[in-house]
């Protein structure tokens, strides 16, 4: 279950800061799976059991959350990557089996994928990368589906 926690450390592996306890609150976590930094320095995590992505500033105040609308409702949210636009994908493995696009506050831009062994189809993925060449003007997203040990890239919709 893990401590259920976020910390920030120094190149030499120091502490800087943490935050996080077990629970359901604003700052509190349950199954954190994904983490990933903005270039402002925000951090995102994506919650498997809260099913939801909580934003934090870089010193880990909370700033935001979502995922239980409709448009955007995550079930068991695994991965999460951020783009240089500062859009967050998910990779939420709850039956859809998909990549979901957001914006930086939250709102639901596009998601794609089902559950599937073929092309455009993901099972259990669990990590998100993202890779991003200058000469490119679309990053790559590498999903990683831990069942299948299989490895997409594809360019950002």
């Amino acid at each position: 279950m893990g401590n259920n926690r976020i910390q920030k450390l120094d190149s030499e592996g120091n502490l800087l800061t943490e935050w996080g306890t077990l629970g359901s609150e604003d700052g509190q976590f349950n199954e954190p799976r994904g983490v990933a930094v903005d270039s402002s320095g925000n951090v995102y995590v994506s919650e498997r059991r809260n099913n939801r992505v909580q934003k934090f500033d870089s010193e880990g105040k909370f700033l935001m959350k979502w995922g239980t609308e409709s448009s955007g409702q995550l079930i068991l949210a695994e991965g999460l990557a951020v783009d240089t636009s500062g859009n967050v994908y998910v990779a939420d493995s709850y039956k859809g089996d998909c990549i979901q696009k957001f914006d930086s506050v939250g709102n639901f831009l596009t998601k794609w994928g089902t559950e599937g062994e073929g092309d455009g189809q993901f099972w259990g993925k669990s990590y998100l990368y993202f890779s991003c060449n200058k000469a490119e003007s679309e990053p790559s997203i590498a999903c990683i589906c831990s069942w299948l040990i299989l490895l997409s890239l594809w360019a950002s919709p």
